[in-house]
């Protein structure tokens, strides 16, 4: 059988990443022959949380800090997002998911 894949989005919050590696945990229960691809950043709780709890999911961290406070930052987060973007969509294409599932927080926008 093929393999087939479900992506989801949530970051820098357990309120938002860990409901989405159960739910996806739960799915792959059933379709044993799906596979987890988590898109969140790469700050360290985004790490630690797949780490401790989903060994087996495929991470993509993107570059995206917080939005920012000051007017003079967001030149760099606006070149974060787009450089976000771009990575999503190449990995999107690449591993065609069969189901998207977004979680919360600004990373699912």
């Amino acid at each position: 059988m093929k393999e087939t894949y479900i992506a989801l989005a949530a970051a820098r919050s357990g309120g938002h990443i860990i409901p989405g590696i159960t739910l996806a945990t739960t799915y792959c229960q059933e379709h044993p022959d799906t596979k987890i691809i988590y898109f969140s950043t790469t700050h360290a709780l985004d790490k630690k949380i797949l780490h401790e709890h989903a060994s087996h999911v495929i991470h993509i961290p993107l570059p995206l800090d917080n939005v920012p406070k000051r007017w003079y930052q967001y030149p760099m987060f606006m070149l974060q997002c787009i450089r976000s973007f771009f990575i999503s969509i190449y990995q999107l294409k690449r591993l065609k998911p069969t189901h998207v599932l977004l979680m919360g927080g600004y990373i699912s926008i």
